[in-house]
């Protein structure tokens, strides 16, 4: 399974696509490819190309293995592996190529992808039809009866179902953002402390305002950010300074005004962070936080007017 999803990381690599991570779990693996392919030819090889390996690795075990009764068992598993990964779900591989198929078709990556999400949750329902009629005792051909097999099967279809929703609420959350940029939402007037602040001081300049974390200076110049989860660990460091408790500028991940906010969120979600820093030539610009894109999300779900976040004021 690593050298599955190791495939598609390699693969997805060659074309400039950064790779956060590999996630191994009870029903497979998934490389945490951090955006789209950029034609149908890349996500028809970066897809292909597990099933693949899944197959050469079997094919070697079966021919190589010498009889070896470990080999003789992983074989078989990583061939069925192979040919499972080609059911035409998304997010499975075959879901994935049947998207870039769709996407050389119409040309168009939103419809692909919706249509390619909707198979796979027509294939997830259907493995737990057919998981209900096993645990009933009916016979399925080539995955066959039984209560345990049944439950199995209804287990990975609930999986899958549930893995091409959130696909496609993910096209959909992105499909709203389109159009709206970092400057639209980021917060450029608010709070914000010196590099040689106490960090019981820095404490209270939590409490006036809604914000999760602080820009921190040295001098007039950017260099950090400050963090409630900072300011909990100086409960066991009294004498603490903001600079001992921040995150400096060179560990942030940043952002420029004119990024697309679907980009700015993809960055946050890498980096595991509730904020990131807007900068613009050089000096800081503004703070742009998750609470508010949810905020922004909430309010035009409505249908109201954009709230703009500029020059808010200090509360």
């Amino acid at each position: 399974m690593l050298l599955h999803e190791l495939a598609h990381s390699f693969v997805a690599r060659l074309y400039g696509i950064p790779v956060r991570d590999i996630t191994l779990h009870m029903f497979g693996g998934v490389s945490n490819i951090e955006r789209e392919p950029p034609t149908p030819r890349a996500e028809l090889l970066i897809a292909i190309v597990g099933p693949l390996a899944s197959f050469a690795i079997g094919a070697m075990l079966l021919f190589f293995g010498g009889g070896h009764r470990l080999a003789q068992w992983l074989g078989p598993i990583n061939i069925t592996l192979g040919v499972f990964n080609l059911i035409p779900g998304f997010p499975l591989d075959g879901g994935r190529i049947l998207r870039s198929l769709l996407w050389q078709g119409t040309g168009d990556l939103k419809r692909a992808t919706r249509w390619a999400g909707l198979a796979g949750q027509g294939v997830g329902w259907a493995f737990i039809a057919l998981g209900a009629m096993m645990a009933l005792g009916r016979v399925v051909p080539f995955f066959g009866t039984g209560i345990g097999g049944g439950l199995w099967l209804a287990l990975i279809g609930m999986f899958l179902r549930n893995a091409a929703a959130q696909h496609l609420a993910g096209q959909a959350l992105f499909e709203r953002l389109e159009g709206v940029r970092v400057v639209d939402l980021m917060r450029n007037n608010g709070p914000w402390v010196e590099v040689s602040t106490p960090g019981s001081a820095a404490a209270h300049a939590f409490l006036s305002n809604d914000a999760s974390a602080m820009p921190v200076f040295a001098a007039g110049r950017f260099v950090g950010i400050l963090t409630l989860s900072d300011l909990r660990r100086a409960r066991h460091l009294p004498a603490a300074y903001v600079r001992d408790l921040m995150t400096p500028l060179e560990r942030l991940t940043v952002t420029t005004p004119d990024t697309a906010l679907s980009e700015a969120l993809r960055a946050l979600a890498a980096a595991e962070r509730d904020e990131v820093a807007v900068v613009h030539d050089g000096a800081l610009a503004g703070m742009l936080f998750e609470q508010d894109i949810a905020r922004w999300l909430e309010l035009e779900r409505t249908e109201r007017p954009m709230p703009r976040i500029l020059h808010r004021p200090h509360a």
